[in-house]
This record gives C-alpha cells, sequence and structure tokens, in this order.
C-alpha cells in the first residue's frame, strides 16, 4: 500500500492511517509499515532502510487460530538464532516445551521466550490452536465384488 501524505507541521501533528485486512491463512502473521521517503533530514532513524528498532517504522502481529483434529499435531518453529527457547501453554509459568522446532497435539495459546529475543512493547502473538470443526476420518475404500447368481 502506497500513500501520499501530504505535509506534516513539526510541531508534533500525527496522522493516523488505517487499513483493513482479512487474513486466509492460519498461523502468526506480521503486518510492518515505515516511512519510506521524507522531505526533510531525519536525524535519528533512516527512512526505507527497513531496520527495526526505529522511529520509522512499526510493527503488528495478529494470529489466526490452527484446527487440529485428535491425532494430529502442529509443528512450531522460531528462527534458529533465538537461545534457550521455552514454550508456555494458557499462560503458565512452566514449560511445556524447549527448543526451536516443537510439536502441539493440544488445543491452548502458545507462547514462547527465549535468551536473545524481547518482543515489542506490543508484544508477541501467540500460537492459537483450536479444536478442529471438520473432524471427519478420511474415506476408506473397501473393494468388494457383487456377482449375480443364477437359481
Amino acid at each position: 500500500i502506497k500513500w501520499n501524505i501530504g505535509n506534516i507541521a513539526a510541531n508534533g501533528d500525527t496522522v493516523t492511517l488505517r487499513y483493513q485486512v482479512k487474513a486466509t491463512q492460519a498461523g502468526v502473521h506480521l503486518n510492518t509499515a515505515e516511512i519510506s521517503k521524507t522531505n526533510e533530514k531525519d536525524r535519528d532513524s533512516t527512512p526505507g532502510n527497513g531496520k527495526g528498532g526505529e522511529d520509522d517504522i512499526n510493527q503488528q502481529c495478529f494470529t489466526v487460530p490452527f484446527e487440529l483434529c485428535a491425532g494430529q499435531k502442529l509443528e512450531v518453529g522460531v528462527p534458529a538464532n533465538l537461545t534457550n527457547v521455552q514454550w508456555f501453554k494458557n499462560g503458565g509459568t512452566t514449560a511445556v516445551a524447549t527448543g526451536n522446532v516443537v510439536l502441539f497435539s493440544e488445543d491452548g495459546v502458545y507462547t514462547f521466550t527465549a535468551t536473545n529475543q524481547t518482543c515489542p512493547s506490543n508484544g508477541c502473538c501467540p500460537v492459537i490452536i483450536e479444536p478442529g470443526t471438520n473432524c471427519c476420518p478420511v474415506e476408506v475404500c473397501v473393494p468388494f465384488t457383487v456377482r449375480k447368481v443364477k437359481k
């Protein structure tokens, strides 16, 4: 999306831009917005460089729940450079799994911590697993033969 904002006074004026999206896949999604160009020098960041932590970029995550049926598992992963990753369920304080890639088979809200990771000030989005709504077993074909017999 590209907007042309026009002029904003240097006295702290703000502009609010809103848009609506429709996620079509389950998972944790990250939306990034960045000021890509200015007509004045930005003394504390570089617009358009894609670097987090500057005041010209912001990110917001949102979660679309996964659905699991009995016997299914969901593989969840975080970047390999994160260390001492611990996973927690439903706000608990006892880790239910450790590691960068884990398998979950129960519904719940899962969050993680890592030694070298801090979430943005607006928080990390959890992985949400809900009971499946369409858990019919896969159709099974049973071969049989019908013969007509004269009596």
